[in-house]
């Protein structure tokens, strides 16, 4: 093959590659400790395809380690939408892709508001909705993969019909329907849903307790604080910094338990103050240096103007966009390598990969070629790729003229998980490609030497 041709097709690989432009990297790439914290998103849609999801990758120049989706539990079922239930083919969809599902499952009809008895809790509590429960369960179990499940969050607050200031609902009756919920999963023997307790962010003294909404620590695997910075959107919000978001709740829910803490959901106004600089302080100075039981955060990016809120998307403005995808580099968050997740509960990043690079003769079920990791690198990466039956496998890395620099691997190998190294200190900086091909089947993807 050609030269100008390999290149074409190198081109052409489109969305499952990674490139980093744009941006200025930081001289910590030089010394590269494994990731800390999950970086994950939240876009808008399905997931039938990834196409918004790969969009706001290409703003971050990074792609993410998790992708949370909203499913309701009141969708109605009709011949073309059956949203309301597990949905086999995204999850797949996301777990090909290297990133780790988050499923935030509401019990609610999301149009229908707050007053709405049929999802009073007592009804969870004494088994209306125990058949579509134990459905979800069990095709949870037939997938057979790890991912977060985060219940009926937000619950200290007033605007979702589970919080039990509204619809009917009284004291101590969330966490008996978590728990009720959560019993089920276990009686139908699944294994591999990670649960996520996620209260909203106290704001004043109409936000419930948490103390009385925790179901306990043998019905929890990860906390979860959501949080926003409205700025001057309403008339009754001001410009707050990520640490007078979220500081009050963090030292508050540290105390009830010692799980894995994430912000399961955030974002900026542009209104009130500089969006740019509150990411650039939320990421690069406040998560990593002050909150240090955060192992997960999730940007919500969606444009909600039109409901009355703003727009939260990192593309509101060019100097938010920038200022993400710059903090976002740091190796201190995880990227997209996660396609072999066997853990359950899914521990934090570092014991993941440990664990993962441990137990690297498991059999994967799919052809997979990861994000090196670092990216950038200096002047070494890591690649990990895997093969479902043995075959013969060759993995080259070329310039971005399409040459071939060198051959990584060129051997037949056994069903696996590999790792393999490529040291770069003899090359020039620039963009690089690495083509993994297993008979038919090849992927490429770029990578970015930095000295």
């Amino acid at each position: 093959m050609n030269n100008k041709k390999l290149l074409q097709q190198i081109i052409n690989a489109g969305s499952s590659v990674l490139l980093l432009v744009g941006c200025s990297v930081p001289a910590i790439f030089a010394q590269t400790p494994k990731p800390t914290v999950y970086y994950g998103v939240h876009v808008p849609g399905w997931l039938d395809n990834l196409d918004a999801l790969t969009t706001f990758e290409d703003s971050a120049k990074k792609n993410v380690s998790i992708v949370m989706l909203y499913q309701g539990w009141g969708v109605p079922v009709t011949e073309t939408d059956s949203t309301r239930y597990f949905r086999t083919s995204w999850m797949n969809n996301v777990r090909s892709h290297g990133s780790i599902p988050m499923v935030t499952w509401e019990p609610w009809l999301y149009t229908a508001g707050v007053d709405q008895p049929e999802y009073a809790l007592t009804n969870i509590i004494h088994g209306k909705f125990d058949d579509y429960v134990k459905k979800w369960a069990g095709d949870s179990k037939s997938w057979g993969h790890p991912y977060f499940l985060r219940f009926a969050a937000e619950m200290n607050g007033y605007w979702f019909p589970w919080s039990e200031r509204v619809n009917g609902n009284q004291d101590g009756e969330y966490v008996e329907a978590w728990r009720h919920v959560h019993d089920i999963f276990t009686s139908e023997g699944v294994t591999t849903v990670t649960w996520v307790w996620s209260p909203n962010v106290e704001y004043d003294d109409s936000s419930a307790a948490l103390e009385g909404l925790y179901p306990g620590d043998d019905y929890v695997d990860w906390l979860g604080m959501d949080g926003y910075n409205w700025g001057t959107v309403k008339s009754d919000h001001v410009w707050q910094t990520f640490s007078e978001v979220f500081t009050q709740t963090y030292n508050h829910i540290i105390t009830l338990s010692t799980k894995p803490l994430m912000v399961a959901e955030t974002a900026c106004a542009e209104q009130g103050g500089s969006k740019a600089d509150w990411i650039t302080d939320a990421y690069s100075t406040q998560i990593p240096n002050n909150f240090e039981k955060i192992k997960a955060v999730i940007w919500f990016n969606e444009d909600k103007t039109m409901y009355g809120e703003t727009d939260w998307r990192i593309e509101s403005s060019d100097s938010a966009q920038n200022a993400f995808a710059a903090a976002i580099q740091d190796s201190f968050y995880a990227t997209n390598q996660y396609a072999s997740l066997s853990n359950s509960p899914i521990p934090i990043p570092p014991d993941v990969i440990n664990k993962v690079e441990e137990n690297r003769i498991e059999i994967p079920t799919e052809y997979y070629l990861s994000q090196n990791y670092p990216n950038p690198f200096n002047p070494a990466t890591k690649i990990s790729y895997s093969i479902p039956r043995s075959n013969f496998v060759t993995l080259k890395v070329y310039d971005i003229l399409g040459r071939e620099i060198q051959i990584l691997v060129s051997e037949f190998q056994k069903a696996s998980i590999y790792f393999v190294n490529f040291d770069g200190s003899k090359l020039p900086n620039g963009i690089y490609f690495y083509r993994l091909q297993v008979r038919n089947d090849v992927e490429t993807k770029k990578m970015l030497l930095i000295q």
